[in-house]
């Protein structure tokens, strides 16, 4: 399998199973625009949660956005940069 469908495949299920029942004020705050967007903080904080909502709530594609965690051993495989220009080449 690809890394990249791999890596589809990780954010469809992580999006099944984000809970919707609380979305932080802060999502509405970000100019989710811009091509990237880094979102950092200290560990179990709500990263994750807070942009996997989001994705949600636009009802986002892989085809068309990528969540990736820089620690999930696939990336650390690959550098961050040639996922980006992978998924940036195959038209997404």
């Amino acid at each position: 399998m690809d890394i990249l469908e791999e890596l589809a495949r990780i954010e469809e299920y992580l999006l099944e199973k984000v809970p919707m029942e609380y979305v932080r004020e802060l999502e509405k705050e970000i100019d989710w625009d811009f091509p990237v967007i880094g979102i950092v903080g200290a560990r179990g904080v709500g990263k994750t949660t807070l942009i996997l909502q989001h994705l949600k709530i636009i009802e986002a594609s892989p085809e068309y956005h990528l969540y990736i965690s820089a620690d999930n051993p696939i990336v650390l495989k690959q550098s961050v940069y040639d996922i980006g220009r992978s998924h940036f080449i195959s038209g997404n």
